[in-house]
């Protein structure tokens, strides 16, 4: 796929680009609108993961966007995880809605859109995600280790917030952090590289103060 030029081309070219993947030409449409990166708005395993979604939902592509700019997580890990894996409960819904649910079960207290984290318990900062070791892009090993290391870091830098009555860290009257913790909801272990990684994830978490928790969601 060109990497130049792309924002500038009218609709007849980008036609010619996508050819009769018409679906996907409007991926890129809505990715345009929404104003991403190029670095997202080009890629084509999102247009294409877009183009299953909306084919399988129903949703019209600017639909999606809208849900997309919604996670949590970012838009990014959004797309990554939005194609067809083999899963069940909680791992068929989109990433969005399968973030949301897993933080109810994980009995989340705080308000959205509270700062990195989600639950406070006794001193414990508590920030919950949720990750499908089954989508294409952790097969990729460096991208699931700078997608862990980017949760660790997080919710390392974190030193407090307020908001909705609930004054936590380094704020007037926070309540104390004595730990963190990262509770990483996967559906099943991975395959053995992936093991590796995140053994070597929750190494790297105890040296920056978190306690990386895997919590298997079947």
């Amino acid at each position: 796929m060109p990497q130049k030029g792309l924002a500038g081309e009218g609709g007849e070219a980008l036609r010619a680009l996508f050819g009769e993947k018409v679906r996907c030409l409007r991926a890129w449409e809505s990715l345009s609108k929404g104003g991403v990166e190029d670095v997202i708005r080009r890629n084509t395993d999102y247009q294409k993961n877009i183009d299953d979604y909306a084919v399988r939902s129903g949703k019209h592509t600017d639909e999606i966007f809208d849900i997309a700019k919604n996670n949590e997580n970012g838009v990014e890990q959004f797309f990554d995880e939005l194609e067809n894996t083999p899963a069940s409960r909680h791992w068929d819904l989109n990433p969005f809605q399968r973030g949301k649910k897993i933080e109810i079960d994980l009995n989340k207290n705080l308000p959205d859109p509270y700062k990195t984290i989600d639950k406070y318990e006794n001193g414990i900062a508590i920030s919950i995600k949720s990750l499908d070791v089954d989508a294409k892009t952790y097969q990729n090993i460096s991208k699931l280790k700078n997608r862990l290391k980017k949760y660790i870091d997080d919710l390392h830098d974190f030193q407090g917030y307020s908001m909705g009555g609930w004054d936590i860290g380094n704020v007037s009257g926070g309540l104390p952090i004595n730990s963190k913790r990262l509770d990483l909801a996967i559906p099943h272990t991975g395959t053995p590289t992936q093991v590796a990684v995140i053994n070597d994830m929750i190494t790297y978490a105890a040296s920056k103060n978190v306690n990386l928790n895997i919590i298997i969601f079947p």
